[in-house]
C-alpha cells in the first residue's frame, strides 16, 4: 500500500466516522488536523 493509499483511506474512513457519508476532502482534512492537534499541514501533503 503505498502513502497516497493509506491518506486516501484515511479520508475515507474519517468521513465516516464523523457523519459525513463521503471521504472528507483535503481541505476539510487539514481543517480537522488544525483544529484538533494544533497543528497545521500543507493541503499539498494531503
Amino acid at each position: 500500500m503505498t502513502l497516497a493509499e493509506k491518506i486516501r483511506y484515511l479520508r475515507e474512513v474519517e468521513g465516516s466516522l464523523r457523519g459525513l457519508d463521503r471521504p472528507m476532502t483535503q481541505v476539510e482534512l487539514v481543517q480537522g488536523i488544525r483544529s484538533e492537534l494544533g497543528k497545521s499541514i500543507s493541503q499539498s501533503y494531503v
